[in-house]
């Protein structure tokens, strides 16, 4: 992953399930946005899903879930940048 992220220029999204293990994957020192309804993923952002993701197809906010379906418009612009089976990551880059 460190071969198509940039860590110096990423903020990193997750849900709130998540976002905690995405530190300690990556061992980035970055901003972690949290994914909610309302996220616009910032240019060259990362957002983060794990395999609680990937298996529920849900994303976690404070009290709140949402299929992935329903949020789906985050990952329009985003390209697939790494994917080991369990989780992935895509990345804004238009």
């Amino acid at each position: 992953m460190s071969k198509n992220v940039d860590y110096g220029k990423s903020s990193a999204y997750a849900d709130i399930v998540s976002a905690d293990n995405v530190l300690r994957i990556y061992g980035g020192v970055f901003y972690i946005g949290v994914l909610s309804n309302v996220t616009n993923v910032a240019y060259n952002g990362v957002v983060y899903l794990s395999a609680l993701n990937i298996a529920s197809g849900k994303m976690y906010g404070m009290g709140l879930s949402w299929n992935y379906s329903d949020l789906s418009f985050i990952f329009d612009d985003l390209s697939l940048v790494y994917d080991n089976g369990q989780c992935i990551v895509c990345q804004k880059n238009r």
